[in-house]
């Protein structure tokens, strides 16, 4: 899991922490004039990247 989060962009991260500590979709846009949507679209793509990296690497590896 850490692996896949280190992975993640910069923004995602941060977003990720601001929710682990309880800060709301909502509080986050007031805090950094984010767009709410936006701030759904980064945390829920980050969620889904981490829980499906082993998913994503067998994906990868098929490819190949």
């Amino acid at each position: 899991i850490l692996d896949a989060f280190d992975k993640l962009d910069w923004v995602q991260k941060e977003l990720l922490l601001e929710r682990a500590n309880g800060m709301s979709l909502r509080d986050i846009q007031k805090r950094y004039n984010i767009n709410y949507g936006y701030t759904y679209r980064e945390t829920t793509k980050a969620k889904d990247i981490i829980k499906n990296k082993k998913k994503w690497e067998n994906r990868n590896q098929r490819k190949q």
